[in-house]
């Protein structure tokens, strides 16, 4: 019976809800966009001929960076909940008169958060320190078209590929 619990309650500690689900497919859909200036001015693409490649390699790559915002978040928010699992003390818990679960669920919540917040903004500066180094530096002498699909399309797979490895 104790490994069906301890089994229930990691799982309930790594699901994620579908509200951080759906700000992660925004965010990274805007990450992922980031790249189309630095494309339109800097290596002169025209946005009318390149629709095509621009919306799949976008939405492709927005898809691979939301499933590496879910697995850092879901890495961190474990072991923050790990470590903070016995910081409601029986001490605290007289002074609060009781209300422990009410605690459990805030910090819950707040180490929620916090993981949400630390996946974005990791994932988002590795994405783009990765693009940048891709196409002005790995890939800049192929034709930029070719160029915008590896140089996202790689950082995205990279981002997302590196998030599993923790």
């Amino acid at each position: 019976m104790e490994e069906d619990e301890i089994l229930a309650q990691f799982k309930a500690e790594t699901s994620t809800s579908a509200n951080s689900k759906i700000f992660y497919a925004f965010s990274s859909l805007a990450v992922a966009s980031v790249p189309l200036a630095i494309y339109l001015t800097i290596f002169s693409m025209s946005f009318s001929e390149s629709f095509l490649i621009f919306f799949l390699v976008t939405l492709a790559s927005a898809g691979a960076l939301a499933y590496g915002y879910n697995n850092v978040a879901t890495a961190v928010k474990s072991k923050l909940s790990h470590t903070r699992q016995g910081s409601i003390t029986k001490a605290k818990a007289k002074k609060i008169k009781g209300k422990i679960e009410e605690q459990r669920q805030k910090q819950k919540e707040i180490t929620e958060s916090e993981a949400t917040s630390l996946s974005i903004l990791y994932n988002n500066l590795f994405f783009l320190m990765l693009v940048v180094i891709f196409a002005f530096y790995l890939v800049r002498s192929l034709p930029s078209t070719l160029n915008y699909i590896i140089a996202v399309g790689g950082s995205a797979a990279c981002v997302s590929f590196l998030s599993t490895v923790q």
